[in-house]
C-alpha cells in the first residue's frame, strides 16, 4: 500500500508545495500555520483548487469525489454526535449485524464507553471515530490532532497503527506531540508550506 501526493496550491499570501510518497504509519510534524491541516485536508478532497495529484495504492484519486476516494479524514468534529456508540461505528449499517467485529475494534481501541456521542468526552470521541474509520476498512485514513484528548495516546497510536497494519490501511496523523513521531514508519516535517522526509 503506497500513498503519493503532490500538492501546489496557494491559499492567501499562503503558498503550499508539498510532496509525500511512502507506506505505513505516517506522521507529518510542524508549526501552527506551516500548512499541514491544509495539505491533509487536500489530500483527502476537500479543495480541488490544486496543482498535482493524488494517488493511493496505485489508484488516481485526485479528482474523484470524497465518498469514491477511499480515504477517511479525521479531526475533532468528524463524528456523528446524534447517534450511539455501536452504531456510529457501523454507520449506516445495522450494527447488530456486526456485533463480533464491533466489539474487536472497541476492545482494542478501548472504547469502553456508551451512550450518545453528544455526551462523550473529545478523548472518547476521538477513539470512536478511529474505531468508525477502521471499520469502514479505507485504503487510507488522515488523522488531523485526533491525539490531543487522548491521555495515553502512545497506546492508543500502537492499538491503532497495529489494527490498521493487519487491514492494510496507511494512516497519516499530525500532532502537537513530537515524541508521537517515534511510533510511525516515516516522518515528515513541514515548514512553510514545504514537506520534507526526515526518517
Amino acid at each position: 500500500m503506497t500513498v503519493d501526493a503532490s500538492i501546489s496550491m496557494s491559499r492567501g499570501t499562503f503558498r503550499l508545495n508539498a510532496r509525500l510518497s511512502d507506506s505505513g504509519v505516517i506522521f507529518v510534524e510542524g508549526e501552527n500555520g506551516s500548512g499541514k491541516t491544509t495539505f491533509l485536508r487536500a489530500v483527502a478532497g476537500h479543495f480541488s483548487e490544486f496543482t498535482g495529484h493524488v494517488m493511493v495504492n496505485g489508484r488516481d484519486v485526485t479528482n474523484v469525489e470524497l465518498q469514491r476516494r477511499g480515504i477517511i479524514y479525521l479531526n475533532s468534529e468528524t463524528v456523528l454526535l446524534n447517534l450511539d456508540v455501536d452504531s456510529h461505528i457501523s454507520w449506516p449499517q445495522n450494527p447488530k449485524r456486526y456485533r463480533s467485529d464491533i466489539k474487536a475494534l472497541k476492545d482494542n481501541l478501548r472504547v469502553d464507553f456508551r451512550g450518545r456521542v453528544s455526551e462523550l468526552s473529545l478523548g472518547q470521541k476521538m477513539r470512536l471515530a478511529a474505531a468508525s474509520a477502521i471499520f469502514h476498512r479505507p485504503d487510507l485514513i488522515i488523522m488531523d490532532e485526533v491525539t490531543s484528548g487522548i491521555s495515553d495516546s502512545s497506546s492508543f497510536i500502537k492499538s491503532l497503527s497495529a489494527l490498521a497494519g493487519e487491514k492494510g490501511i496507511d494512516i497519516i496523523f499530525v500532532s502537537h506531540n513530537p515524541s508521537d513521531g517515534e511510533l510511525a514508519d516515516h516522518v515528515y516535517r513541514m515548514v512553510n508550506g514545504s514537506l520534507s522526509r526526515i526518517s
